[in-house]
């Protein structure tokens, strides 16, 4: 049927699906969307696909129903370890979305193979961007040439509106699980940090989501060191450490740069869920543009982040977050992080042209702030 005779969203939508398989910058981002479509169909059941990696992310969200996991990335490594079971998940992946029996799909992917297999299941309202000719087995689309100038969660309310729905406030959310809330006060009390004196996280490094290309996002990592240790030394804080396992050895020789005797390296000993439940127990986090970043925003806690090649108007705390300061370089090159690449950029001069002072400056002011951040978002 042409799409021309297809409502632009359903009288009646039982059951949607919402597609996103990135990171957690990108899911986090998505969350206004789900509380779009809660809000303009009471009573739907939403089904999430993404990355089993950001499952934590979305689990405890009331506006998700179910989660499925259909990562390309995923399958394509499976691919190359075997092609049998290659086309047996995939065939399992296929058979489990033909038996949701969809009514309407929003495709955030960006790529079409997703819309392609839901074009071919029969799923009858099918919206999404048209990026760079991608959206041709979408029914409906709204054109995009890549995000920049604006906040991604704003193309997503231009999705919204062009389905004919309110897109209400544009912040993200996350919910945490009690058992992660648990496993964070377990963690503090065992390592005896005293709740009455700050806590300050350091999320130092790139962590997965830019792989070996990681370094060009990182502020100088002997900046953190003096910033954490100034923190430190005037407040009384216990320094917490974050990091994905590989990066252990890193946050090591941190804490030894840091020289402070109240540091504690958390980098490989949590879960993302369990990772969030620290955050929230934070007063103030320093980080580089990445996941623990988006993680602050989410849930309200004070963030001082460093952003170098990406546009933190874009990809930085979407407008109403609470107690964001996104800090960057006035330089002419950047943001050279254009259409999802960066050139390789051997100087990183926006990332060496943050000062230590400008840090220290955005973080005394989210500590001076009456109360300690806490999240409004819980299971």
């Amino acid at each position: 049927m042409p799409s021309v005779f297809v409502p632009l969203i359903p009288a009646v939508a039982q059951r949607i699906l919402v597609i996103n398989p990135f990171g957690v910058g990108d899911v986090l981002f998505t969350t206004p969307v789900l509380r779009g479509l809660k809000a303009a169909y009471p009573g739907c059941r939403i089904a999430y696909l993404c990355n089993e990696q950001v499952a934590a992310l979305l689990r405890h969200n009331p506006c998700v129903e179910e989660l499925l996991f259909f990562s390309r990335g995923d399958f394509k490594k499976l691919r190359r370890q075997s092609v049998f079971r290659y086309a047996g998940r995939l065939l399992r992946a296929i058979a489990t979305l033909r038996q949701r029996r969809f009514d309407l799909a929003v495709d955030l992917s960006l790529v079409s193979q997703y819309s392609f297999v839901l074009r071919l299941l029969g799923v009858p309202v099918r919206w999404g961007f048209d990026y760079r000719g991608r959206g041709r087995s979408l029914t409906h689309t709204v054109s995009l040439d890549g995000f920049h100038g604006r906040h991604v969660t704003e193309y997503y309310a231009d999705l919204l509106c062009a389905m004919g729905i309110a897109p209400g406030e544009p912040c993200t959310e996350l919910f945490l699980s009690p058992e992660d809330v648990r496993w964070a006060e377990r963690f503090l009390s065992e390592r005896k940090i005293r709740p009455d004196k700050p806590l300050i996280g350091i999320a130092a490094f790139g962590g997965a989501s830019w792989g070996a290309q990681a370094h060009r996002k990182q502020w100088p990592a002997e900046r953190f060191a003096a910033a954490a240790r100034t923190l430190s030394q005037e407040t009384g804080a216990t320094l917490l450490l974050f990091g994905v396992e590989s990066e252990r050895a890193a946050c090591e020789q941190l804490a030894a740069a840091i020289a402070a005797t109240l540091v504690v390296n958390a980098a490989g000993q949590t879960s993302l869920g369990q990772l969030a439940g620290l955050i929230q127990r934070c007063d103030l986090v320093l980080a580089n543009d990445g996941g623990p970043a988006h993680i602050t925003a989410a849930l309200g806690v004070n963030c001082v982040s460093i952003f170098g090649p990406v546009d933190e108007k874009v990809y930085g705390p979407a407008a109403g977050s609470r107690g964001q300061r996104a800090l960057s370089a006035a330089i002419s090159c950047r943001p050279c992080y254009q259409q999802f690449s960066a050139p390789d950029c051997p100087a990183l001069r926006c990332l060496e042209a943050v000062s230590v002072a400008q840090v220290l400056a955005a973080g005394r002011q989210l500590l001076a702030q009456p109360g300690r951040a806490q999240p409004q978002k819980k299971a």
